[in-house]
């Protein structure tokens, strides 16, 4: 006899599938003769047609004997709105629910419990930074989440107490473990021991995560307006801040300079010894300042074919790269008097360039773009075609062609994780690795 079934509020209905004539309901005597206490809002068959899965509102995902009718497994999870369950799946390798918060959760029904929880962004990533290491990512996104990646497992892990109610502009972190975040709830925040230990907040979820979130006490200190991007020295101990009208610059996280710009801010890159600021205007001119004591002397401007939108010193400090909304990703040599340091332009991206960042040995420049692409620049070949990085081979009715780097998405994170390889973050809240063959 084959079954099939429907979803009425807190009721589910078995139906025989060839007449349509109803067997039965599924309930739970402690849920007064309803399957859950709240909306049942998906259900899946096992593999084996015995069992029937159901994700509710109720925070619960059950697992019911379809020959009885009984519930034969609850599981149960912590009561927070983001905790309800939407969706199940149930397949050969496992049973496994979404929640509200976005997280796909790997459940255990022997023990009936979560097994494991990823943790990554249902929204737009718009920040990314790596540890010293490289083996920790953090990523932050539209709403105000920061999540911590382990590269190696990929095991990820939400940063908590919530730091920033609205958008993440800008990441940085230092090789001590504080990470330095500014939103767009017009703030600065410092955050300490941000490293912990994700293994363990994965395996003991209730306990590490409070006591992760008591451990890491952020400092938050108010700006004077929308933070546009942040950036950090080498030993971490100055952070520059790009706000919309000024240019801030915080010492051992006390703020110790304010500059004003007649000009709208819209990126900056600390040099890695402190002593110089790259600051990128919407006017299209990238300005560089020397930190003088308490104040910004301009050194160099440097003219742009449109808005900029990000810029970077290179490790060594002999180059600095920056990208704008006219496709343009331009090298300049400091050695030289900041002139361009490639033989030829560099235009390959067809529309705005959204981010850029160096390998650690300062040869290749990887950038970000509203194209979905990402393209590698290699400065001991400047006129030569650069390497672009593309997704997937996809085949459109008679049109065919590889999608970008993150297909249908813009860049907008771009990272170097060793001297080949590059992790990327996407306005489809993706996180992706690439490996060079150069």
């Amino acid at each position: 006899m084959t079954l099939t079934f429907s979803i009425f509020f807190f009721q589910v209905i078995l139906y025989e599938g060839v007449e349509g004539t109803k067997q039965g309901e599924l309930t739970d005597p402690s849920c007064k003769g309803n399957a859950h206490d709240g909306g049942v809002f998906g259900l899946c068959w096992s593999p084996d047609d015995n069992y029937i899965a159901t994700a509710s509102g109720d925070k619960t995902v059950k697992v019911w004997n379809v020959a009885t009718r009984e519930p034969h497994k609850t599981i149960r999870f912590e009561n927070t709105v983001e905790n309800q369950q939407l969706s199940i799946i149930w397949t050969k390798c496992g049973l496994f629910s979404v929640s509200l918060a976005g997280f796909i959760h790997c459940l255990n029904l022997e023990s009936a419990s979560v097994a494991k929880t990823l943790k990554g962004h249902n929204k737009p990533i718009t920040a990314l930074t790596l540890s010293a290491d490289k083996s920790i990512a953090f990523t932050a996104d539209f709403e105000g989440n920061i999540t911590r990646w382990e590269l190696s497992s990929g095991d990820s892990e939400r940063v908590s107490p919530l730091i920033h109610k609205s958008q993440v502009s800008g990441l940085a972190i230092s090789a001590q473990g504080q990470l330095v975040s500014v939103g767009w709830d017009d703030s600065i925040a410092f955050s300490d021991n941000v490293f912990g230990a994700v293994g363990l907040l994965l395996l003991f979820v209730h306990i590490c995560v409070r006591h992760f979130a008591d451990a890491m006490h952020p400092e938050k200190v108010k700006l004077s307006s929308q933070p546009r991007g942040v950036s950090m020295s080498s030993d971490g101990r100055t952070v520059a801040v790009a706000c919309q009208k000024a240019v801030l610059l915080f010492v051992n996280q006390k703020p110790t300079l304010t500059h004003n710009t007649s000009f709208e801010v819209s990126c900056i890159s600390l040099s890695g010894d402190g002593r110089c600021v790259a600051v990128g205007g919407q006017d299209s001119k990238l300005r560089v300042f020397e930190v003088n004591g308490s104040q910004l002397v301009q050194k160099k401007e440097l003219g742009h074919s449109g808005a900029l939108t990000s810029t970077a010193w290179s490790p060594d400090g002999s180059h600095l790269v920056a990208t704008d909304t006219a496709r343009r990703v331009v090298p300049y040599s400091v050695e030289k008097g900041f002139a361009v340091a490639s033989d030829k332009e560099w235009t390959f991206h067809t529309a705005r360039v959204n981010c850029c960042a160096w390998s650690d040995d300062g040869r290749f420049v990887a950038t970000g773009g509203l194209d979905t692409n990402v393209i590698v620049w290699d400065m001991m070949n400047t006129g030569e075609h650069p390497i672009i990085i593309r997704g997937e081979f996809i085949i459109l009715l008679i049109l065919a062609n590889h999608s970008g780097a993150h297909s249908m998405s813009p860049v907008n994170g771009v990272a170097w994780l060793g001297p080949r390889k590059i992790l990327s973050a996407g306005q489809d809240s993706v996180l992706k690795t690439w490996v060079l063959n150069v």
